[in-house]
């Protein structure tokens, strides 16, 4: 075999293998995708949160009553726990 012989087939076996690489990486596990889900629900939870927040000490009678709410209940909950 001459050598250019065997730079082909080195090359096709390279050429192969960088198939076989870009495949694998295009196909994503589903443990890889469930756990990007999950990454983003938390982010998207938390920014929900933050939005939340700022709106309720934005609106300070609104906050207040829910200060009195919870607090109304939590005195109703131990004078019936009694």
């Amino acid at each position: 075999p001459s050598s250019r012989g065997k730079n082909q087939v080195s090359e096709e076996t390279e050429q192969s293998a960088d198939l076989r690489v870009i495949s694998r990486s295009q196909d994503r596990s589903p443990k890889v995708t469930d756990l990007e889900d999950a990454e983003y629900e938390g982010k998207r939870a938390m920014e929900d949160t933050k939005g939340r927040l700022t709106e309720w000490f934005g609106k300070p009678n609104l906050l207040r009553r829910l200060t009195i709410h919870n607090t109304f209940l939590a005195t109703i909950n131990t004078f019936l726990n009694i």
